[in-house]
């Protein structure tokens, strides 16, 4: 069985101005302060990304504190796009998500290196910080056909929202473990690790 992997997203985290409500500084000491914070954060944003993974062919693949790896990996490359839906409220949305894969180790003759067509779809949370960075978790899935499908997650992100709330910067460089479990009409049949990095940027389309 092939292991594909799909997600969505990824670049830098940059600092930008404070957030200011008049002249003062919001400080997420509160809930109520945290949730103002995150209606900075509201919109649907076009995105492009890429990412590279190192994955395994079965769990546990790393060791969960050094991030070593407990068996050989291989190395897959993505470019990834689709809209990203921040509610406001915290939580965020993956649609339309078109996923290409190149596998490094398929660039041998008789054999397809890329992998295009795959889609997916995400969902999470997010969190923004008073200097307009802010963080997000989101876990995926992706339909492959012939009743094949991943479940792929958490993956965590960080980035900054550009002063005018149009752009946004995203990328995943925390080295978190993520698993992936493969199903065939439903019922789990695989399951293995991978540890990404990932960058990319969002652009505001719609409020």
């Amino acid at each position: 069985m092939k292991r594909n992997t799909i997600v969505s997203l990824a670049a830098g985290l940059a600092s930008l101005i404070p957030v200011t409500v008049g002249a003062v500084e919001i400080q997420a000491n509160t809930s109520a302060q945290q949730a103002l914070l995150n209606t900075l954060l509201k919109g649907s944003y076009a995105f492009t990304a890429s990412r590279t993974c190192v994955q395994t062919p079965y769990s546990p693949g790393f060791d969960q504190t050094t991030r070593q790896l407990l068996t050989d990996g291989e190395t897959v490359g993505f470019i990834e796009s689709g809209t990203l839906t921040f509610s406001g409220t915290g939580s965020v949305k993956g649609d339309n998500i078109t996923v290409a894969v190149m596998e490094p180790a398929k660039a041998i003759a008789g054999s397809a290196p890329m992998q295009n067509g795959i889609t997916s779809s995400c969902a999470g949370t997010y969190s923004v910080n008073p200097n307009r960075s802010y963080s997000a978790t989101l876990t995926c899935t992706s339909q492959l056909g012939n009743g094949l499908s991943l479940a792929i997650g958490p993956a965590a992100y960080q980035g900054s929202v550009d002063v005018t709330q149009n752009m946004l910067t995203i990328s995943e460089t925390g080295g978190n473990i993520q698993a992936v479990t493969v199903a065939i009409g439903g019922t789990p049949v695989q399951s293995f690790d991978r540890v990404c990095t990932s960058s990319g940027t969002l652009i505001r389309t719609g409020k």
